[in-house]
């Protein structure tokens, strides 16, 4: 019972952890002998990878990692899936990484700056975002640069929560624009 994750899909499904079930899911799975017991709380956030059989794996955005839960022990996040360009406006943050997503002069269009940091034993990466996108429905596509070397990202709405993607072009080694992002209290940028 392998939970993999490459990366997430162009329509993402997220899901919270009930809160009147059992809570336990498993994380570090190669083989059903080898599963970690992971204590899940109610309204953890979960992006759902895959389902197999009874299980479902998925990237559990508290701890950061990839875990199997029982399915009946998750609720879909309902979302709209045409939301207002305003929906998208504000400071997003996943752990020390932000977007910022503000109106765009250019009528339909929104401006998004973002930075990411990967942080190792002996070094700190970064990485940059900025560019202009229409929302397509509940997604967003951001493009900067050009060619093989172009830093692609794709967000997508879902609720309160952006999910968001990148094809590891834009930083340093390790930095990602990846994950479940949440609004954050505080602004970034000028």
């Amino acid at each position: 019972m392998v939970c993999a994750l490459g990366g997430f899909s162009a329509n993402p499904r997220l899901a919270k952890v009930a809160s009147a079930m059992q809570r336990t899911g498993y994380s570090g799975c190669s083989s059903e002998e080898n599963c970690v017991p992971t204590a899940l709380h109610p309204g953890d956030l979960i992006l759902v990878n895959r389902t197999q059989g009874d299980w479902t794996c998925g990237y559990l955005q508290r701890r950061d990692n990839l875990v199997w839960v029982r399915s009946r022990e998750i609720r879909s996040v309902r979302f709209d899936p045409n939301p207002l360009p305003a929906a998208w406006l504000g400071s997003w943050q996943n752990a020390e990484d932000h977007i910022r997503i503000r109106a765009s002069k250019t009528s339909g269009k929104l401006d998004l700056d973002g930075l990411a940091v990967w942080r190792g034993q002996f070094s700190v990466h970064t990485g940059q975002l900025s560019g202009a996108a229409e929302p397509n429905a509940n997604r967003l596509h951001v493009v900067e640069g050009a060619g093989s070397d172009a830093c692609m990202v794709d967000l997508t709405l879902v609720s309160k929560y952006l999910v968001v993607t990148d094809n590891n072009m834009c930083g340093g080694v390790n930095v990602r624009f990846w994950g479940i992002w949440v609004r954050s209290k505080q602004q970034w940028g000028p």
